[in-house]
C-alpha cells in the first residue's frame, strides 16, 4: 500500500532477494520462536550458632533463573560468612565476608536484536540469501543462535569492624571494607553472523572499591531527663577500574573458557589495555543528638566531602542538616486521651550533594574513529566531551515537615509529610552545535525545584486470634519545575525521545510538534505551527513543550490477611494516576513504512479520499511525504503521548506454616513454611504496553532527562514462585 501511495506500480520488492513465490502459506510466529516460559529455582541454606565470646553465621545460595527470552538465563553461586568475637568485655571484632560467581547468558533486546528487529510475520525466519535480510542483520532468531554472549562475574565483599568501649558511654569504631569484582563480558561471533570470520571478544574489568572510616561516639545523661550523644568521624573511599579488551580472529571458543582459543593456527589476536575509571572521596562528619524525656528530639549534623570528580578548587562540599521532632502525646494534656494514643510533629532542613557523574567529566575525553570513518585515509579522533575545570558539586537543599498520629491504640496510624527540594548547580551534559565537531560538556547549568506531599495510613481493620485484616495505603504527589537554565537553549539540554530542560517546565519535558488531524482528502498529516495555526509543513521550529512528565499521584495498596495461626495472605497493588508516556518507537511503527514491524493501531490509517475517521496518515516509504520531513527519525509529535494511568496487581503471596504438632516428635525440625507468590499477575492500563517504563539508557543523566520515554523496552515478566522454608 505504501509502495502504491508513493506512485509505484506492481508489487513492492521484498527484503533479502526474496520473491512472492517464496512466501509460505502460513505466517511465521516470531513471538513463538523468541519467547518461552522461563523456569526459576533458588536454594538457600543458612546456619547460626554462638557461645560466650563467639558468634558465627554462614549461608549458601544457588540461583538458576531463565527469562522469557529464549537463550537468556542467569546462574549464581554465593556464600556468606559472618564472625563476631568479643575477647574482652570492652572490645569486639566483627568480620563479614561474601563470595559469589554469576554467569549471565545474554541475548540482545529491543532495537539491538530482540523482537524490536523482527521482520514481518509474512517473512520466513531465514531468507533465501542465508540468514539475513536486505536491511542488514535484522534477524533476532539468527542473532540468538549465532552470537554467543555471556557475562561472568566473580565478586567478593569483605569488611572488618573493631569496636572499643574504653570507658562507659564512649565507643570507638574503626571500619575497613573491600569490594572486588572481576567482570568478563564475552562474545563469540560465528562467521555466519559476521559474514567474514569467527571472532572471540572479551572485555574484562577488574573493579576494586575500598573504604575505611573511624568514628568516636559519646553518650551522656544529665539532669535526669536529658540525653546527649556526640559523634565525630572520618571516611575515605576509593574505586579503581582497570580493563583489558581482547579480540581474536579465527578463535576456537570463548577467551575466558580455554587458552586453546589462542592456539588456533590462524588466530590473530588484538589486545588493548585501558585504565577506565578511578575516583576518590574523603570525608569528615559530625553529629549531635539531643533527647528530652523521649519527647523532644534534636539532630544536628554536618559533613564535609571532597571528591576527585570535580575541578580544581571545586572538590569540597559542605552538607549541614538540622532536624526537630516533638512527641506531643507525651504531654499531660494528651497522655490520657482514649482516641489519640500517639502524636508527633517533625521538621528538618538539610543540604545534600550529588557526585554521580563520570570520573573524568572535568577533563573531557576523546572518541577514536572507526575503520569506516576516515579522513585522508586516516582514522578520526574527536572530542567525546569537552573539559570543564569549574565543574562542582550539585547540591540540594531539602525542607521537610510532617505529622504522625495513632488512633485507638494504633488500630489506625497515619503519616502526612511535605517536602520542598531546591537543586542548585544541577549537572547536565550540555550539547554544542555539531558544526564544531564536538559533542558537548558537563556543566553546573540548572536550578530545579521538587515539591511534594506524601501520605501513609495503616488500618488494622479486624484484629483477632482467628482472623486479622490490615490495610496499608501510601500516596505520593510530586511536582518538578526547572527554575533556571541560564542562557542555554532547549536543544543544548536534550534527552532521548525529544525531551528537553526548559525553564518553567518539568525536568525532561517532551518537546514535540503538535499533530492536528489527517486530511480526509489526501491522507496527509496536518500539524500546528508554533502559534497554533494548521500547516502541512513539517518543521522542528514548531516544537513546543507538551505533556505531563510526572503523574498526579503514585501509590501502593497492601491488604494482609491472617487466618488462624498458620495462614497469611498478602495482596499488593501499585498504581499511577495521570501523567503521560512517550512511545519513542511509535514514529517508526505508526508512520513511514520501513523495515520495522508496524503496530496493530496502523489499521486505523487513512485508506482513501473521504476517510474522515483515520487516526494515522497515509502509508508512505518516503518521509518527505509528511510535509518535507527529512527522516522518519524526526517524526516526534504528541501523537505518541499516552495516558500513563494504570493499576497493577504487583504481588500476591500466600504463606502457610505447618502446625507445630507435626514436629512434636522430630526434635531436629523446628518448623516449616510453604508459600506461593506471583508477581505482576495483571495490569489495567490506558497504555497497551508495560506502563512501568524504564528507559533503556544507562546512568542518571538519561533517567533524569527522559523520565517518561520508552523505546522498545521489554516488559517486566510475570512470575509464579513456590517456596518451602524449613527451620532446624
Amino acid at each position: 500500500e505504501a509502495w502504491e501511495n508513493d506512485g509505484n506500480v506492481g508489487r513492492a520488492p521484498l527484503p533479502g532477494g526474496m520473491s512472492y513465490d517464496d512466501l509460505p502459506a502460513e505466517d511465521y510466529d516470531w513471538f513463538d520462536a523468541l519467547l518461552r516460559t522461563g523456569i526459576k529455582q533458588e536454594h538457600n541454606l543458612s546456619v547460626a550458632f554462638g557461645k560466650e565470646k563467639v558468634d558465627v553465621y554462614a549461608s549458601f545460595n544457588y540461583l538458576n533463573t531463565e527469562s522469557y527470552q529464549v537463550g537468556n538465563n542467569f546462574e549464581r553461586l554465593a556464600g556468606r560468612l559472618n564472625l563476631g568475637y568479643t575477647p574482652i568485655k570492652w572490645f569486639n571484632i566483627n568480620l563479614r565476608s561474601s563470595l559469589s560467581q554469576g554467569l549471565n547468558n545474554r541475548v540482545s533486546q529491543a532495537w539491538d536484536g530482540g523482537l524490536g528487529t523482527a521482520e514481518s510475520t509474512l517473512l520466513p525466519f531465514y531468507s533465501v540469501d542465508s540468514f539475513q535480510y536486505a536491511t542488514g542483520q535484522r534477524n533476532p532468531l539468527f542473532k540468538t543462535n549465532y552470537l554467543d554472549w555471556n557475562t561472568l562475574e566473580l565478586r567478593t565483599i569483605n569488611n572488618l569492624t573493631l569496636a572499643l568501649t574504653p570507658v562507659q558511654n564512649l565507643q570507638i569504631k574503626v571500619f575497613g571494607g573491600l569490594d572486588y569484582m572481576d567482570l568478563r563480558d564475552s562474545r563469540l561471533e560465528d562467521s555466519l553472523w559476521t559474514q567474514t570470520d569467527i571472532f572471540s571478544k572479551l572485555d574484562q574489568k577488574n573493579i576494586t572499591n575500598y573504604m575505611v572510616n573511624g568514628t568516636v561516639d559519646y553518650r551522656t545523661d544529665f539532669w535526669e531527663s536529658h540525653t546527649l550523644s556526640l559523634l565525630g568521624g572520618w571516611e575515605y573511599q576509593q574505586s579503581t577500574t582497570v580493563g583489558e579488551y581482547t579480540e581474536i580472529k579465527n578463535a576456537l571458543g570463548h577467551i575466558y573458557n580455554t587458552m586453546e582459543v589462542y592456539d588456533s593456527p590462524n588466530a590473530d589476536t588484538t589486545v588493548t589495555e585501558y585504565d577506565d575509571n578511578q575516583w576518590r572521596f574523603a570525608s569528615s562528619l559530625f553529629r549531635l543528638n539531643y533527647n528530652f524525656k523521649d519527647k523532644l528530639i534534636v539532630n544536628m549534623n554536618h559533613r564535609i566531602d571532597a571528591s576527585s570528580k570535580f575541578g580544581k578548587d571545586r572538590k569540597t562540599g559542605h552538607f549541614p542538616g538540622l532536624g526537630l521532632a516533638y512527641i506531643m502525646s507525651e504531654d499531660s494534656w494528651l497522655a490520657n486521651s482514649d482516641k489519640i494514643n500517639f502524636l508527633k510533629v517533625r521538621a528538618s532542613v538539610g543540604r545534600t550533594g550529588n557526585a554521580d557523574i563520570p570520573y573524568d567529566a572535568q577533563f573531557g575525553g576523546y572518541s577514536p574513529g572507526s575503520s569506516s570513518n576516515l579522513y585522508a585515509g586516516q582514522p578520526i579522533v574527536s572530542y567525546a566531551s569537552l573539559p570543564n575545570s569549574q565543574l562542582a558539586w550539585e547540591t540540594t537543599w531539602t525542607t521537610d515537615a510532617g505529622i504522625e498520629i495513632g488512633f485507638l491504640r494504633d488500630r489506625i496510624t497515619a503519616e502526612l509529610g511535605y517536602y520542598n527540594k531546591i537543586t542548585r548547580d544541577a549537572i547536565i551534559f550540555v550539547r554544542v552545535p555539531t558544526s564544531t565537531g564536538q559533542a558537548g560538556y558537563f556543566d553546573n547549568i540548572a536550578q530545579i525545584r521538587n515539591r511534594g506531599v506524601e501520605f501513609m495510613i495503616t488500618s488494622r481493620n479486624l484484629v483477632g486470634d482467628r482472623f486479622s485484616w490490615r490495610t496499608d495505603l501510601n500516596l505520593t504527589h510530586n511536582r518538578n519545575k526547572v527554575i533556571d537554565v541560564g542562557t542555554a537553549q532547549p536543544d543544548a539540554l536534550a534527552g532521548s525521545g525529544d525531551t528537553r530542560v526548559i525553564e518553567g517546565m518539568p525536568m525532561g519535558v517532551n518537546y514535540l510538534v503538535r499533530f492536528s488531524h489527517v486530511d480526509p482528502d489526501n491522507g496527509l498529516p496536518v500539524f500546528l505551527d508554533a502559534d497554533g495555526n494548521e500547516t502541512y509543513e513539517w518543521s522542528e521550529e514548531n516544537r513546543v513543550p507538551l505533556g505531563n512528565v510526572q503523574p498526579k499521584v503514585v501509590g501502593g495498596l497492601t491488604n494482609t490477611f491472617t487466618i488462624g495461626q498458620n495462614l497469611e495472605i498478602e495482596i499488593l497493588g501499585t498504581f499511577t494516576i495521570g501523567g503521560n508516556i512517550y512511545d519513542d518507537a511509535a514514529k517508526r511503527q505508526l508512520g513511514v513504512w520501513t523495515e520495522w514491524n508496524m503496530q496493530r493501531d496502523i489499521l486505523n490509517r487513512w485508506t482513501g479520499p473521504g476517510d474522515g475517521d483515520a487516526i494515522y496518515p497515509r502509508l508512505t516509504r518516503n518521509s518527505t511525504t509528511y510535509g518535507g520531513m527529512g527522516s522518519e527519525w524526526f517524526y516526534n509529535t504528541d501523537q505518541w503521548l499516552y495516558n500513563a494511568s494504570y493499576f497493577r496487581l504487583k504481588k500476591l503471596a500466600i504463606k502457610y506454616s505447618l502446625p507445630n504438632k507435626l514436629f512434636a516428635n522430630k526434635s531436629w525440625i523446628a518448623g516449616c513454611d510453604v508459600g506461593f507468590t506471583t508477581i505482576n499477575l495483571f495490569t489495567i492500563a490506558a497504555y497497551r504496553r508495560d506502563p512501568e517504563i524504564v528507559r533503556d539508557l544507562d546512568g542518571p543523566q538519561a533517567m533524569n532527562l527522559s523520565p517518561n520515554v520508552t523505546y522498545l523496552t521489554p516488559p517486566q515478566e510475570r512470575t509464579f514462585n513456590f517456596s518451602v522454608n524449613v527451620n532446624f
